[in-house]
């Protein structure tokens, strides 16, 4: 989740309608195709500039990450290599402010792959890792994940940056997302309260160093 430049829009238009004439094949993913790689490289875009808000899920629990809790973040993070970085995730709680999850991220590539769409995150809280995969990034505008424990494997869900959430926008991104996981259900995560949740830490186990 990361961003550098927009893609022409004909460019998205052509990835969609790639995925949509290949959905009904024998594929388990339709968006793992190596001719579209380059949409779900992640490592294209650079550094991670700002943070990124979960805005709906196409499933209502999370195991990882606050199971039905709301405001869900992405946190800024510094890459140590291309393929590996600290990751901080954060959800508001029921109470006052947001609890963490810490871990580490490492990127792979799926069969077939020159690009490293796979990512592998690992907790620093207890001993738990758990798979998601790039479906589309856009480095300015959003990202869409794979969720491998979710849904049977089908779980998804779409993120914009911070600087775009209160737009409340709807673009390609969100067409992409239909075309691929389907436009429902759709659980919306992100909502304007989400802007007064505070940054205080509410959890019982110590995160890494920041």
């Amino acid at each position: 989740m990361t961003a550098r430049r927009n893609l022409p829009v004909v460019t998205i238009a052509i990835f969609a309608f790639q995925l949509i004439v290949n959905f009904a094949g024998a594929y388990f993913y339709p968006e793992l195709k190596p001719y579209v790689q380059k949409y779900q490289d992640v490592n294209r875009c650079g550094p991670m500039p700002e943070d990124y808000y979960l805005v709906y899920r196409n499933y209502l629990y999370d195991s990882q990450y606050g199971g039905t809790n709301r405001c869900v973040k992405f946190h800024k993070i510094e890459h140590s290599t291309d393929l590996h970085a600290l990751t901080k995730i954060s959800w508001a709680t029921s109470g006052f402010g947001r609890r963490y999850m810490h871990g580490h991220d490492t990127l792979t590539s799926t069969p077939g792959y020159m690009a490293r769409n796979l990512h592998t995150i690992t907790s620093h809280h207890e001993p738990a890792a758990w798979n998601h995969h790039t479906i589309y990034i856009d480095c300015t505008s959003c990202y869409i994940g794979r969720h491998h424990y979710a849904r049977n494997g089908y779980g998804c869900s779409l993120w914009r940056p911070v600087s775009l959430i209160s737009q409340n926008r709807t673009d390609y991104c969100d067409f992409i997302f239909d075309a691929v996981c389907g436009s429902s259900p759709k659980y919306y995560i992100h909502d304007p309260a989400c802007e007064d949740v505070p940054e205080t830490i509410v959890t019982n186990k110590a995160p890494w160093s920041e």
